[in-house]
């Protein structure tokens, strides 16, 4: 778990993750932004790691601006666990793949 993108970032730096749920609004660094950094970033596996946005913004400029950061998903809260569950399966599914 991490506080902010900036954490976000270096958690994902230190440690293996099979997928990260994303939030939008965050501080320091918004989850967009950190997306963009993960996914630029000199580790392939992070450059390829599934990331969904679970946030509140409903908004369409903000889905797009996450997408076009390297989101694989995003998802307007409150959440169907069945529809994120299936998002989770599909996307580490495609990811794996890729290796």
């Amino acid at each position: 778990m991490a506080n902010n993108g900036l954490e976000a970032v270096k958690v994902l730096e230190d440690k293996l993750f099979d997928v990260v749920l994303m939030d939008l609004s965050m501080p320091y660094m918004d989850g967009a932004e950190a997306t963009l950094v993960i996914r630029e970033s000199e580790n392939q596996r992070n450059r390829n790691i599934p990331i969904i946005f679970v946030t509140t913004n409903d908004f369409e400029h903000e889905r797009i601006r996450c997408m076009q950061s390297g989101a694989d998903d995003y998802l307007i809260k409150p959440i169907d666990i069945e529809q994120l569950l299936k998002s989770i399966d599909f996307h580490i599914k495609e990811k794996q793949e890729i290796f």
